[in-house]
């Protein structure tokens, strides 16, 4: 059903040019919807294409909106995610302990350290994310948790 834009003028003759023009855009942005849910990847690639040539009307416009916003919500995540993992070990070492606190206090010790060092790179590549969701901006202590020994410094 894709028609040519000379194909709609000529039809249009009767004064339904916006008609036809919105038949042809929407026959274009069905083919982009269509490979967006066969193959992503070459969704990806045509989307690219389109808009790096400027070509507005192959441009699948409501899956490259869901797409840009998906991205956003993807980095709050990622934030959200090293957030707990840094609460879930400094909570273990505060409170576990024996065996349990022995074997594993070294592991927690570092995974905090990396999840912060992951937290500061989030943040300073995303630094409207935690405004733009009414969150204070997140403070990382480089010291142990209250309470740990100096030898437990993370």
């Amino acid at each position: 059903m894709t028609r040519t834009l000379k194909q709609a003028v000529t039809q249009s003759y009767s004064g339904n040019l916006n008609l036809s023009w919105t038949v042809q855009m929407n026959s274009h942005k069905a083919s982009g919807s269509a490979l967006y849910d066969s193959d992503y990847y070459a969704w990806v690639q045509a989307q690219v294409d389109a808009l790096r040539q400027h070509r507005i009307e192959d441009v699948d416009w409501e899956n490259v909106a869901e797409e840009i916003d998906d991205l956003g919500k993807s980095q709050k995540h990622s934030i959200e995610s090293q957030m707990v993992r840094v609460l879930e070990h400094l909570l273990k070492l505060q409170h576990a302990g024996g065996t349990i606190r022995k074997n594993n206090a070294r592991g927690w010790q570092l995974s905090v350290k990396d999840a912060r060092l992951v937290l500061r790179k989030l943040l300073d590549q995303n630094p409207s994310l935690p405004a733009a969701h009414g969150d204070a901006r997140v403070r990382l202590p480089e010291g142990p948790p209250r309470g740990a020994a100096q030898s437990e410094a993370i």
